[in-house]
């Protein structure tokens, strides 16, 4: 399994604010925090730090347009369902069938219904 070289909230970063939401590690982890303010400081001086957030950002984007692109085509739960077992094929069924229906914003007796018409689809 790859590792996941960030994770955060763009947007809390950008505007300085607190998080909209919460992350649960599903698997073991290891986290860092990097107070902004020094990090900030920091950077001004030390062009590899620099780098490292322009690749931060370079990558979100990248991925935020992935998923407009994505959801502007389709936006039915079984596609994004499908898409969300392509992105993370990793991870995806370590994380708990409740969680998964909340992010797709059905309850878990629609995403069960769901996985196992999709599984008798496949054969």
């Amino acid at each position: 399994m790859g590792e996941l070289t960030h994770l955060d909230s763009l947007d809390c970063l950008i505007n300085n604010k607190v998080s909209t939401y919460s992350i649960e590690s599903v698997t073991d982890s290891k986290i860092y925090f990097i107070d902004y303010i020094e990090f900030s400081k920091k950077k001004k001086t030390n062009t590899n730090l620099l780098n490292f957030e322009l690749e931060i950002y370079k990558n979100e984007l990248y991925k935020k347009m992935q998923r407009t692109i994505f959801n502007s085509k389709s936006n039915s739960i079984e596609d994004l369902y499908i898409n969300l077992t392509n992105e993370y094929k990793d991870l995806y069924h370590l994380i708990p069938s409740k969680q998964l229906a909340s992010y797709l914003g059905i309850t878990e007796v629609s995403f069960c219904r769901l996985k196992k018409r999709l599984l008798k689809t496949k054969v």
